[in-house]
């Protein structure tokens, strides 16, 4: 059996007894407080992490509109290509078109009466009219209007053509001035 002595009176045992309970307190409220910590780094390490992930789904979402974004300006880049290519074949047509509708015009205008055309052929600007005249006049006198004519040029009726003198059949040629043709107007 073991005997203990306690040589320390009453109030100094309790006063060593509250220190020893003092410490084991400390002791433990800085193991809790450690502990708190590490979940407070391990909180606070986490918020870093998604943040910083935040920040480049954002950058990727940002990335991915700005393409969709230049991807719709390269349609409409190229779209506006194609119409303007489209507009400069078109003016390139319209630029080169010759009106001929215009010589047709002048053609009825100064025909006279008694005069029938069969043929009408074109080899670039120079026109051939084939027909029939029913007197050597009225022939004369339709070569004398269309030679008149200021986008008419070189008229000419062969003189074999003028032999008959009613009822010949004639072959008029001449030619029209590019300039003419390429106007919308006479």
């Amino acid at each position: 059996m073991m005997i203990s002595l306690n040589l320390l009176p009453e109030g100094q045992r309790k006063e060593l007894l509250r220190a020893r309970r003092f410490w084991i307190v400390v002791r433990q409220a800085t193991y809790a407080s450690a502990v708190l910590l590490f979940f407070v780094v391990i909180l606070v390490s986490i918020n870093a992490l998604l943040t910083i992930q935040l920040n480049a789904l954002r950058d990727v979402g940002a990335q991915q509109q700005a393409q969709a974004s230049y991807q719709e300006l390269q349609r409409y880049e190229e779209k506006f290509k194609s119409i303007n290519a489209q507009a400069t074949y078109r003016l390139k047509l319209e630029k080169n078109h010759l009106f001929w509708s215009h010589l047709f015009l002048t053609l009825n205008e100064t025909m006279p009466q008694g005069v029938t055309l069969s043929t009408f052929s074109t080899a670039d600007n120079a026109v051939t009219i084939t027909g029939v005249a029913r007197q050597r006049d009225t022939l004369l006198a339709f070569r004398d209007k269309l030679t008149v004519e200021e986008c008419l040029r070189g008229v000419d009726v062969p003189l074999a053509d003028l032999v008959v003198r009613e009822n010949l059949q004639f072959h008029l040629t001449f030619m029209v001035t590019e300039e003419c043709l390429k106007r919308k107007t006479y």
